[in-house]
């Protein structure tokens, strides 16, 4: 600062008593910055919690009429399925879990060497089919889908054995958070294809391509994903939304993540592809990041320019740096998910007995030889 701006500066604030320009700024719009805000805290106290489940009681026994006519209904309700078609319009099995009312109907909406069973509850539902002749192993193939719902909280967790596919969806309040692991089809990632690459004009095409050394990716059979990055990308989905009282997405975040493999997901390599969505009332910004080849840095698609003397360049970036770009959600999904795709899913010893019992019932009464009638 020059001599002169110091002696302005000092009859400003000592003679004139001038309030600094700082002070004089307008105030920061607090409820706009509320608003771009996701809170997850409850959702991860839930997902603490949820991890140290208590054991629950199973007791058989009848249960009141009205009561079990009532479950049966939520089969349409909640389950979208029709009595004596998708399921039995009777329950193998009828009781309480820790004091709360359930039944166990047979499902008939599965395929032909798996057999399966409708849990339904007060609180939601449990769907569980597993193959059909698996003396070994009951829980061979297993499909596993629950939804539960209470005041404060609504979950639902489905799980694959055989699509080795895995996802949960939590909403506490106005907020939901949302993850899933799997492998897709070409259609379920066309949006990560068609932001591969940060512009369609030929020459910046022919640039990008030359001072990444990255391939062309586009929806095309020949450059989509598959073809592209020579893998069968396992696609790792993160994402959490807040909503206002009529429903409507006021702040969103989302992380799509691109493995070569599932092993690869679940090792910790490097990802192919990172495309990380923001998006707010008024604002949408969007960010690809591709792995180079050989060294182990990520091209951000958002930096790619031209200079005014017409030559292109682009910023490389390392994996933790993208990282220090999220703040409101998880960047990757947690070792206990890990755990579930490598190792499948561990089905609730309550949830077991119930299964494993109506199955009993099943053999007993010869439903699994019975043929539906579409067969």
């Amino acid at each position: 600062m020059s001599l002169i701006e110091n002696i302005k500066k000092f009859i400003d604030e000592k003679i004139l008593k001038k309030e600094s320009q700082k002070l004089l700024m307008a105030p920061i719009d607090t409820e706009e910055t509320e608003e771009n805000v996701i809170n997850l805290i409850s959702i991860n106290n839930f997902i603490k919690q949820d991890k140290y489940g208590r054991n629950l009681y199973v007791s058989f026994g009848r249960i009141r009429p009205a009561i079990k006519k009532k479950l049966l209904n939520n089969i349409e309700i909640q389950l979208k399925g029709i009595l004596n078609t998708t399921h039995d319009d009777t329950s193998l099995l009828e009781g309480q879990i820790s004091g709360e009312n359930f039944i166990s109907v047979r499902r008939k909406n599965v395929p032909l060497n798996k057999v399966g069973q409708s849990i339904l509850m007060d609180s939601g539902y449990i769907d569980i089919s597993t193959r059909k002749k698996a003396k070994e192993n009951k829980y061979s193939n297993l499909a596993y889908k629950e939804y539960k719902k209470n005041d404060q909280s609504e979950e639902l967790f489905e799980y694959n054995q055989e699509d080795e596919s895995y996802s949960r969806k939590i909403k506490i309040g106005n907020v939901t958070y949302f993850e899933s692991a799997c492998y897709v089809t070409e259609n379920e990632i066309g949006f990560l294809e068609d932001n591969a690459q940060p512009d369609d004009e030929k020459r910046a095409l022919e640039e990008y391509e030359r001072i990444t050394k990255l391939t062309y990716i586009s929806r095309d059979e020949k450059h989509n994903i598959s073809n592209g990055i020579r893998a069968n990308p396992f696609l790792v989905k993160i994402e959490a939304f807040r909503q206002d009282k009529n429903g409507n997405i006021v702040v969103r975040k989302s992380i799509n993540t691109i493995y070569k493999s599932k092993k690869e997901c679940i090792v910790g390599y490097r990802p192919k592809m990172i495309f990380i969505e923001s998006a707010g009332r008024d604002k949408e910004n969007n960010k690809m990041y591709r792995l180079t080849q050989d060294e182990g840095l990520y091209v951000d698609n958002s930096t790619f320019k031209q200079n005014f003397e017409g030559k292109y360049s682009i910023k490389k970036v390392s994996l933790g740096e993208i990282e220090q770009t999220v703040k409101e959600i998880p960047f990757s999904i947690s070792q206990e998910t890990k755990n579930i795709l490598r190792n499948g899913y561990d089905v609730p010893i309550h949830i077991k007995k119930i299964y494993e019992t109506g199955l009993a019932q099943i053999h007993s009464l010869g439903l699994d030889r019975i043929k539906r009638i579409d067969e």
